[in-house]
């Protein structure tokens, strides 16, 4: 997935904005200060579409792949199975950010 989505995005930025194949980047490290070892996303594109209005000189792609989830027979309404899935996509995504800074430590 993440091979796939840096490759489609290097055929398509350079053509929809002022970016070349070598601003798309794959899980590129050093973007935050205080996490210089964390990768925070699985395609970086260093200059956005809207640069010049944009905050940030990066833009980051992550794709987060979950294990299956399940229905549980007992909860039958789309709103309790929309609440169940989130909570189950939101469970597995915050695992990844449980990641320390290790150049702090030299």
């Amino acid at each position: 997935m993440r091979d796939s989505l840096y490759t489609i995005c290097q055929e398509i930025f350079p053509i929809i904005s002022n970016t070349t194949r070598n601003d798309v980047r794959r899980e590129l490290i050093h973007v935050f200060e205080k996490a210089t070892q964390m990768r925070p996303g699985d395609v970086v594109i260093k200059h956005p579409i809207n640069a010049e209005n944009e905050p940030h000189a990066s833009a980051l792609i992550d794709i987060t792949m979950t294990p299956s989830y399940k229905t549980k027979p007992t909860i039958t309404s789309y709103e309790d199975i929309s609440a169940s899935m989130k909570n189950h996509h939101q469970t597995h995504e915050q695992q990844k950010l449980k990641i320390n800074d290790h150049a702090k430590s030299n």
